[in-house]
């Protein structure tokens, strides 16, 4: 448990990163891997191999994780986020599960497969961006290797247990979507508005549309807090995960349904960041 401890201990907010990789890495090399470091921007990414006996260009079997975090206010946490705790049989910390346990998980798997004599080559590749813009961590890494390096099989660490951990193994990712909803009115005293001319009142066919396909409402703001006048701008930030690229056209057709039907303020639709899913033909 000492790497895990260390790791939980490293704030690991995007993109700050390069301090617990270099941690994981010093474990991963005394069990033979070697280290390959590649940086984009402020984003550090680093690539671990453990060369068996086939040819150096196959990796037989890649694990692909992250060491970054979304932040936490530790006056909300009843425990320390940033130290691993234990508490009923429960280990408590910023990142434990998505995804600084899994990539603990790995090194003792294949610490344990290595003296059984592993013969395959082995990778592990870690981004220090995938809960931010996700453009300089991943995506980056396989722009380098995608000619050097074949990868046959890859595990990706992300937590997908619903009762508990192994319960369930998916084949391939599902696809995300972030959108930005804009609606743009204008400021009005509440007691004179007249109901059409109230865009607040738009946002319940737009979030009963959002619940309908199972998207996530993860932010609304507006640009006023006076109780009695309408405000100019109300923003929607939403999310949706989807199995087929069928589900986000939907939801986008029914929301540009609405937005065709409203006359009287602008709505607006701006798509944040797309992560579009693997083996679409497999997955209903």
């Amino acid at each position: 448990m000492k790497l895990l401890k260390k790791i939980m201990h490293y704030k690991t907010v995007t993109p700050d990163s390069s301090k617990c990789q270099n941690v994981i890495a010093h474990y991963f090399k005394k069990i033979g891997f070697q280290k390959f470091t590649f940086k984009k921007k402020k984003v550090k990414n680093t690539l671990l191999i453990r060369y068996g006996k086939q040819p150096k260009s196959i990796i037989q079997l890649a694990f692909l994780g992250h060491t970054d975090t979304v932040s936490a206010n530790i006056n909300e946490w009843k425990y320390n986020p940033y130290k691993m705790t234990l508490k009923h049989k429960h280990i408590i910390g910023r990142g434990i599960c998505d995804m600084k346990g899994a990539i603990f998980a790995f090194f003792i798997a294949i610490k344990a497969l290595i003296k059984k004599s592993l013969k395959h080559n082995i990778a592990i590749i870690l981004t220090g961006d995938e809960e931010g813009k996700a453009k300089y961590g991943t995506q980056a890494i396989i722009k380098r290797i995608q000619h050097k390096l074949k990868i046959k099989t890859c595990i990706i660490g992300e937590p997908t247990s619903e009762k508990q951990i192994g319960d369930v193994i998916k084949t391939g990712r599902r696809g995300s979507c972030n959108l930005k909803i804009k609606i743009t009115g204008k400021h009005q005293h509440i007691a004179y508005v007249k109901h059409k001319f109230n865009h607040c009142n738009i946002l319940h066919p737009i979030i009963t549309c959002i619940a309908k396909y199972k998207a996530n409402i993860w932010n609304i703001t507006t640009n006023t807090h006076i109780a009695n006048v309408t405000p100019k701008h109300i923003t929607i930030y939403i999310n949706i995960r989807y199995k087929t690229t069928k589900i986000l056209t939907r939801l986008l057709t029914t929301l540009q349904t609405i937005i065709t039907n409203t006359n009287n303020f602008k709505i607006n639709i701006y798509r944040l960041s797309l992560a579009k899913p693997t083996n679409n033909n497999n997955q209903h």
